[in-house]
């Protein structure tokens, strides 16, 4: 029986993406996130200072803030304006802009750009609210 149960673990693990930071692969590293987080696969923009707006791809989001590909390796503390758009279970859309700082960037082959977390700077409380509403369908 434990044989069984150490093949399951090491088939889950193997299914892990390779870019998965190597603390969330050790047991007993707590996650560092504060907030509950869901999927959240949809294109996006997001405005540098300086550079003006590009399309991205979004990974995850959270009240915190979300998480993005980018072909840009954008360097933390810097801070953007994010544009995208939350379709909820019965198809409301609920479009956003939000002003938020990057906490890291990391370039992944999997993904085919750089991961950027992001952490939002004000949200307003109805982004709060639908992104609540989001994470609990």
């Amino acid at each position: 029986m434990a044989d069984l149960e150490s093949e399951n673990s090491k088939a889950a693990a193997a299914e892990e993406p390779s870019d998965t930071p190597k603390f969330a692969q050790i047991p007993g590293i707590d996650e560092r996130r504060k907030t509950p987080r869901k999927a959240f696969f949809v294109m996006g923009q997001i405005a540098l200072p300086q550079r003006g707006g590009m399309a991205v791809r979004y990974l995850d989001i959270s009240t915190g803030g979300v998480g993005l590909v980018s072909d840009l390796n954008i360097p933390a503390k810097t801070r953007v304006h994010l544009k995208f758009t939350i379709m909820m279970a019965d198809s409301s859309l609920y479009p956003f802009v939000v002003q938020a700082e990057v906490a890291h960037s990391t370039f992944s082959s999997l993904r085919r750009g750089f991961v950027i977390g992001l952490i939002f700077l004000n949200p307003t409380d109805e982004l709060l609210m639908t992104i609540k509403q989001y994470i609990a369908s």
